[in-house]
């Protein structure tokens, strides 16, 4: 990052440039906290537009970084290493749910980013493994906007109705799995609506046990980055790259093993044995066939 282009300038008199390292002290500051742009520049004793241009610039190299840190598994062998972290449910190679991020909007977007809790809000989708690590986000879609819509309208959906399941899945074993709001797919399993057997009430308390990951990732990011509370900013673009640049942050931090001091409690639950076969299973027949085994 040292080495980037945007951050390297010539000093040619006046005031001296803000050195890279600086430049990303003050970023990190500025996602961690809910500090004003008028603190931090106090803090660190540059003038107000100057941090706002080191904020600019590092928000677009995060954005540029997300490719690399924020990507879809490709392998059976990456599958494999996946599924093997979740010991309850089988063939899970993540976790999707929806998140609403509080935010600072114009006049004119008011009432299309209204959310169910009638705060401004805008979604952030994502899909997790057991380790925490972000595989796939979709993020700026207004919090008006049901998980199910905003699911449909994503990237991942699209090209899995475009070019089918092996887009994305080496095979029909794995699946990724998600709460009542998102539609049921045999690559997308939910919990089954009104269960009636044991088996069906311990299949929807598996699988919740292992979607729970999901939601410590969304803490995680609002632990790691207060700025996430709530995004005072009116540009929808810039808010979406702050947003961009924290759940960066956040696999950066997970691959680098800087562990969250919180303590999660979610491992006290019955270990499942099931297996799924490689052929095509509809999903009501893959959802029966773990809850029965």
């Amino acid at each position: 990052m040292s080495n980037n282009a945007n951050l390297l300038k010539c000093y040619h008199g006046g005031y001296a440039p803000v050195s890279p390292q600086k430049s990303l002290l003050m970023f990190l500051r500025y996602l961690a906290t809910d500090e004003s742009i008028l603190s931090i520049s106090n803090r660190f004793e540059v003038a107000p537009s100057t941090l706002h241009k080191s904020i600019t610039t590092m928000l677009n190299i995060f954005v540029v970084m997300r490719s690399q840190y924020v990507f879809w598994k490709k392998t059976v062998h990456e599958f494999e290493g996946i599924t093997a972290q979740f010991k309850k449910y089988p063939g899970i190679c993540g976790v999707i749910d929806g998140y609403h991020i509080k935010l600072k909007v114009s006049e004119e977007d008011h009432d299309s980013y209204i959310d169910r809790y009638h705060q401004h809000s805008v979604n952030l989708m994502a899909v997790c493994t057991k380790s925490k690590l972000l595989t796939y986000i979709f993020v700026g879609f207004p919090g008006s906007a049901h998980d199910s819509r905003v699911f449909k309208n994503s990237e991942f959906y699209m090209n899995i109705e475009k070019h089918g399941i092996n887009y994305y899945f080496p095979n029909h074993k794995y699946h990724i799995i998600g709460d009542s709001a998102f539609g049921c797919y045999p690559w997308l399993l939910t919990p089954i609506k009104n269960p009636r057997t044991i088996e069906e009430r311990y299949h929807n308390y598996v699988l919740s046990t292992d979607r729970v990951v999901i939601e410590n990732v969304f803490g995680l990011l609002k632990g790691r980055g207060r700025k996430l509370h709530y995004i005072d900013v009116y540009s929808i673009s810039r808010a979406i790259k702050i947003i961009v640049a924290a759940c960066v942050l956040h696999n950066w931090c997970i691959i680098d093993k800087d562990v969250w001091t919180e303590v999660l409690e979610y491992e006290k639950f019955i270990k499942i044995e099931a297996g799924i076969d490689t052929r095509e299973w509809t999903e009501t027949e893959k959802r029966r066939l773990i809850a029965y085994t």
